[in-house]
């Protein structure tokens, strides 16, 4: 054997070693290899594999889990990704289970794999990839979001035909230390749809919004979004008045409030049928008792586990300022509305996000929120 040749074996060695180092670096905490996708979640160690991040996938011709192996971005899972680990760490992975991932991610059009679903970096986080031999598609939100998991199946549920339309609403009936009642388990969406913008209003008929006035969210348990005086039943003009004050808003809301705290305990049927009632700030104390956080009351499609069948999904709001109003916070936020209000364009809500529940004291009035009504029942003294 030549010096030559000698040189030439040692250099096909190094070489094999130096893939051989980056095929390990870029495998999971157990060892498992970036070609092995049954792994749930990995984390590439930053600076380990450089070259693993800057990868661009394959044509789109390529069958999906070839694409998914050579193509994984730094780290797909309850760890941050890349560079971004201090801007990521405020938003966690979701359950694959929802369909709905919400990580940033910063190099477009890589592809990841998190419990062996492939994800794509799109417009800065990732969203699930699907491959076709002539392009790469997005899925929308609509096409991500889960129907079958918005109820749990292990959960009893009851049924309310509403008579005035004849919508079907599931219900569950919530217990805690101190109360009992029956709830919906779906946002109201009783009404007649009107769109962005409209500067007309028939204080005759119950008027809702739908998330980016597409019907669809309406009827896919998204519900209506109601302006405050929408939801309490009074006229139009109550959202820019305190209630009782002019001809325009003759009526208030509640009469006889002695005490601040009565208002948490007002049976107020607003939009919702004959012997409900709009979810009062009490009953929502109630069944979030001592929890710390809202999982428990979050359906699955939104990434909680609905164990008390609740089943809440992120709705969003058409969320309005002293200028304009736009759609906002789909699959992030759910906001609902109190009977209080607290001046005279502002009234209170619950917004519920991914980790937390806030009661919100100065909501604008012609802002749209859902409802959640709940079957009338007299307190006991």
């Amino acid at each position: 054997m030549n010096f030559g040749m000698l040189r030439g074996i040692v250099s096909i060695g190094s070489m094999l070693l130096v893939i051989a180092l980056c095929l390990a670096a870029c495998g999971d905490d157990s060892g498992t290899s970036a070609k092995d996708e049954s792994s749930s979640s990995f984390v590439i160690p930053a600076g380990a594999c450089p070259e693993c991040a800057e990868r661009v996938p394959g044509s789109a011709s390529t069958s999906s889990k070839k694409e998914s192996s050579s193509s994984h971005i730094n780290s797909v899972g309850s760890s941050s990704v890349g560079k971004s680990s201090s801007s990521s760490s405020a938003k966690k992975a979701s359950s694959s289970s929802s369909g709905l991932l919400e990580l940033p991610c910063e190099h477009e059009n890589i592809i990841s794999t998190f419990r062996d679903e492939l994800y794509i970096c799109h417009d800065g986080f990732l969203v699930p990839y699907v491959a076709s031999s002539s392009s790469q598609k997005v899925l929308t939100f609509k096409e991500r979001f889960k129907k079958d998991s918005v109820f749990n199946n292990e959960i009893e549920y009851g049924l309310f035909k509403d008579p005035r339309d004849d919508q079907e609403y599931k219900t569950v009936v919530i217990k805690s230390k101190y109360e009992q009642f029956e709830v919906f388990a779906q946002n109201l969406n009783y009404g007649t749809q009107i769109k962005l913008g409209t500067t007309e209003f028939d204080d005759k008929k119950v008027e809702k919004y739908c998330y980016d006035d597409d019907p669809w969210y309406c009827e896919n348990y998204f519900g209506g979004m109601y302006s405050w005086s929408e939801a309490m039943g009074l006229p139009k003009a109550c959202d820019s008045v305190w209630t009782g004050t002019t001809p325009e808003c003759p009526d208030s809301v509640a009469i006889g409030i002695v005490y601040d705290s009565d208002w948490n305990h007002l049976q107020i049927k607003g939009a919702c049928p004959e012997g409900w009632h709009v979810m009062n700030r009490m009953e929502w104390q109630a069944m979030i008792g001592s929890h710390e956080g809202i999982g428990f009351l979050l359906s699955r499609a939104s990434d909680g586990s609905n164990l008390n069948g609740f089943s809440a999904v992120f709705a969003g709001n058409l969320f309005c300022n002293e200028d304009s109003c736009k759609y906002t916070s789909i699959s992030s936020h759910g906001y609902f509305w109190f009977p209080k209000e607290t001046e005279n364009v502002g009234a209170t809500c619950m917004d519920l996000n991914k980790q937390l529940f806030t009661y919100k004291r100065a909501f604008r009035k012609n802002t749209g929120n859902s409802i959640r009504c709940v079957k009338d029942y007299k307190e006991e003294d």
